[in-house]
């Protein structure tokens, strides 16, 4: 019996641009909900309970530096995460080779992706400014920018994917390059 029959199965990565406001939200309300999750562990007295002095209130206050020291980092890993997404899908539009046809279809899904983007933000922004995150929320400030502005961030992803996928000097066999899918 023959679970997997094809190996090479090819993505969609048009299709796959409208997981990008997805994927993103997912991203951020972890952050937001373990950052909360952090902060209520920390204001317990749960860490309190070692002698002072001892190796084990010396290790409890070495993992609590060091989770904040992370927990501090999480605008600028989310910074990190759309950068790498950017660059990702500027590489991947450089790389796949693709008719000029298909350039209203990725307009056409860029748009759609915005239309999915625009409610991911109010629903990010709601849950974000709610009295329960209240602390939480004057810490990321950086990520609750790029989240109020998420269509907006989903049009320059997807509009550099499409500007990488359609700007290549070559267009392939028969095209620009005069027969060479190498542009040489």
């Amino acid at each position: 019996m023959v679970i997997f029959k094809r190996w090479n199965k090819r993505g969609n990565v048009f299709v796959d641009l409208m997981l990008i406001p997805i994927f993103l939200i997912l991203i951020a309300m972890m952050m937001l909900f373990s950052l909360k999750v952090w902060n209520e562990i920390k204001a317990t007295d749960i860490f309190d309970q070692n002698d002072p002095g001892s190796f084990a209130a010396n290790q409890t206050l070495s993992i609590m530096n060091s989770v904040d020291q992370t927990v501090n980092l999480y605008p600028y890993m989310f910074i990190m995460v759309i950068a790498s997404m950017l660059i990702a899908l500027a590489l991947t539009g450089y790389y796949v080779e693709s008719s000029p046809v298909f350039l209203i279809v990725g307009i056409i899904i860029i748009m759609m992706t915005i239309t999915v983007a625009a409610p991911l933000a109010n629903v990010y922004e709601e849950v974000s400014e709610s009295s329960a995150f209240a602390t939480e929320n004057v810490q990321f400030n950086l990520i609750n920018l790029l989240m109020k502005n998420l269509p907006l961030l989903v049009l320059m992803i997807g509009g550099s994917f499409l500007v990488a996928l359609y700007s290549k000097k070559s267009a392939g066999p028969g095209g620009f390059s005069g027969g060479n899918p190498y542009g040489l």
